[in-house]
């Protein structure tokens, strides 16, 4: 999927017990942003916030740990993110939504082999620079050298790393 240079941030802020019939919110919002074939949708849980009730929310006490904050960022086309908002307005019945313009300066995609067993292209590129194909093992060696550079610097283990590589390949559900 390709995402436009000059794209659009979607933020969708809801707690983590919101619901939609009999899923959590922010897991329907994420598969209707995926049939809508949006470019792309990241969920982000939150260790404290507060909303428009001031209540923290927060993991350190048991009680309130139950509801912590999720962001969710949808990023795609204006057009594209215009169009979904009619389903979000359907789907949340409180929380926060915005959205901000944004400059896409890199974009990396990996296309798994889907289910029907056809391998996918695996692009890693600029975006307004012609993406350049490449293998899984180059893309994971780029990865885990961008990732191991990040744990120097943040001190994260290298083991979580690893681990949401071996999630990054595994086959789509």
């Amino acid at each position: 999927m390709q995402i436009p240079r000059d794209a659009m941030l979607l933020r969708i802020f809801i707690g983590e017990s919101d619901r939609l019939e009999h899923q959590p919110l922010y897991e329907a919002i994420v598969m209707k942003a995926r049939e809508r074939h949006l470019a792309g949708a990241t969920v982000l849980r939150g260790p404290m916030g507060f909303g428009a009730a001031s209540r923290i929310h927060t993991a350190k006490i048991l009680r309130l740990s139950m509801d912590l904050p999720i962001v969710i960022e949808i990023v795609d086309s204006e057009e594209k993110l215009n169009e979904f908002l009619p389903d979000l307005e359907h789907m949340i019945g409180g929380g926060l939504v915005t959205l901000e313009k944004i400059k896409v300066i890199i974009t990396a995609t990996t296309n798994r082999i889907e289910s029907d067993g056809e391998r996918r292209n695996h692009t890693l590129g600029i975006a307004g620079v012609p993406s350049v194909s490449i293998s899984v093992l180059q893309f994971s060696q780029y990865l885990l050298l961008q990732m191991s550079a990040r744990s120097l610097f943040n001190r994260t283990p290298l083991r979580c790393h690893l681990f949401l590589l071996r999630l990054a390949f595994s086959p789509c559900s």
